[in-house]
C-alpha cells in the first residue's frame, strides 16, 4: 500500500509518554497491570518492572491488525478528489465537487476512527478514569495529527498537484496541437491526470510527514510535555513552570 494513514511512531510517542507519566505516580502498578501485547492500533504496549517503565522503541515486535481504512475498498474513497481534478474538463461540477465531499468525508472518517480507537485503548488500560486530563490531552493529539497529516496528503496537496498538471496539459495542447479537436484533448488531459496519481501519493506522503515534523508536531509535543509535568507534579505535590516560547 503506497499511502499510509498516520505513522505508528506518532501513537507510539504519544502512548509511550502517557504510560510513562502513570508509572511515576502512586497509581502507576495498578495502571501498568496487563499492559503487555499489542494495542488494537497495533502499537506495541509499554511494559513495566515495578514502577519503572520499559519501552523498546525499535525492538519491540509490533502485530499488524486489519484496519477499515487502509486495508479495505474504503481507501479508494481518499483518491476520490485526485481523480475528479483529471475528470474536471467532462464532468458537472456538482460531480466535481461531490469527489472532494467523499475524500473529505473519508479524511475525518479516519480521524473518528483513530480518536476513537486511542480512546477506547486508554480506557481499556483503566488510564483515563485515573487522569483524565492527561487522557484528553493525548487523544487530541492523537486525533489532530491524523487530521492534519490526512487532510494534506490526502485531499488538500495531491488534488492541487493533479489540476495544476492537467492545466498545464490542456494549455499545451491548446497551444502547440491548435487542431486537435475538443474531446481528444480533453480525453488526453484526463489520461495524463490519472496516470499521475500512483507516482504522486509517496512524495507527497512524504513531504507533509517531513513538514508536520518541523511545523506542527514539535509544538504539539512540547505542549503533551507540559501537560504531562505539570500532572506529575500536582501528583508529587511539587511546582512547575513550564518553559515558554
Amino acid at each position: 500500500q503506497a499511502r499510509v494513514v498516520v505513522r505508528k511512531s506518532q501513537f507510539a510517542s504519544e502512548r509511550t509518554n502517557f504510560h510513562a507519566f502513570c508509572s511515576t505516580n502512586t497509581f502507576g502498578t495498578k495502571l501498568a497491570n496487563g499492559l503487555k501485547g499489542t494495542t488494537k492500533l497495533g502499537l506495541p504496549r509499554v511494559e513495566f518492572a515495578g514502577s519503572a517503565s520499559v519501552m523498546s522503541s525499535g525492538d519491540a515486535a509490533v502485530q499488524e491488525e486489519w484496519d477499515l481504512f487502509r486495508d479495505s475498498p474504503v481507501r479508494l474513497m481518499g483518491y476520490a478528489n485526485e481523480v475528479g481534478e483529471a475528470f474536471r474538463p467532462s464532468i458537472p461540477r456538482s460531480v466535481y465537487f461531490g469527489t472532494y465531499g467523499i475524500s473529505v468525508a473519508y479524511v475525518l472518517a479516519d480521524t473518528a476512527h483513530k480518536t476513537w480507537a486511542h480512546y477506547t485503548q486508554i480506557k481499556e488500560d483503566n488510564l483515563y478514569s485515573a487522569h483524565p486530563y492527561v487522557s484528553k490531552v493525548s487523544i487530541a493529539h492523537a486525533a489532530g495529527d491524523t487530521l492534519a497529516w490526512q487532510a494534506f496528503a490526502s485531499v488538500i496537496v495531491p488534488g492541487a498537484v493533479i489540476n495544476r498538471a492537467c492545466a498545464l496539459v490542456g494549455y499545451s495542447l491548446r497551444r502547440w496541437v491548435p487542431s486537435l479537436p475538443h474531446r481528444p484533448r480533453v480525453a488526453a488531459t484526463t489520461a495524463v491526470g490519472l496516470a499521475l496519481i500512483p507516482f504522486i501519493v509517496r512524495p507527497i506522503d512524504e513531504a507533509v510527514h517531513v513538514i508536520l515534523d518541523r511545523t506542527w508536531r514539535p509544538f504539539a509535543e512540547e505542549h503533551k510535555n507540559n501537560v504531562l509535568q505539570r500532572a506529575r507534579d500536582e501528583a508529587t505535590g511539587s511546582q512547575h513552570n513550564p518553559r515558554r516560547g
